[in-house]
């Protein structure tokens, strides 16, 4: 399952580039016997041939009744900071994710969040906080800032772990 803030962002910036991959040549070289089932090519929906299981992209909030996850991926639940300052459209997307989501998952499902943080009280925040209070299922955090914090000599388990100098970017070809 994946899924983003809006169905366009889904079907634009993750499935058509997840098929796209799927069908380039380097992939068919890494894996020659895996390649797109032709019943499904829409952009948020398709399978692999011969394969159990396919790639189901929706929006946050969308239903996902009826299907099961081995893997599932949030990439930006937020579309802008306006809404990630709203305490409705967090509690929305909250509730969401461990009603709607968490239920799909299969046995040694795993869940990958991808955000920007908008909000000490967005997703990840929260997700935060019930690890360390260890409630619910075990998370591992990665920190990515777009620029490098300076050491915390007190909690090295905080340090870079891309073992970046302090202020070097995270995308220096981009930013």
């Amino acid at each position: 399952l994946q899924a983003g803030h809006t169905q366009e962002f889904c079907d634009e910036e993750l499935g058509k580039r997840v098929r796209g991959n799927i069908n380039s040549q380097e992939f068919r070289s890494i894996f020659p016997n895996v390649f797109l089932s032709q019943a499904s090519k829409a952009a948020g929906r398709f399978a692999i041939a011969n394969h159990k299981g396919k790639y189901i992209a929706r929006a946050v909030g969308q239903g996902i009744s009826g299907f099961r996850a081995n893997m599932a991926c949030v990439d930006d639940p937020f579309a802008s900071r306006e809404d990630a300052e709203s305490p409705g459209i967090r509690q929305k997307i909250y509730n969401w994710l461990m009603a709607d989501v968490m239920p799909r998952f299969l046995p040694r499902a795993a869940l990958l969040i991808v955000a920007t943080r908008w909000h000490t009280d967005d997703l990840c925040g929260r997700l935060e906080i019930m690890n360390k209070n260890k409630i619910g299922l075990p998370w591992m955090v990665v920190n990515l800032p777009a620029l490098a914090l300076d050491p915390d000599p007190l909690h090295p388990e905080n340090n870079d772990p891309l073992g970046r100098e302090p202020g070097e970017p995270l995308w220096p070809d981009f930013f």
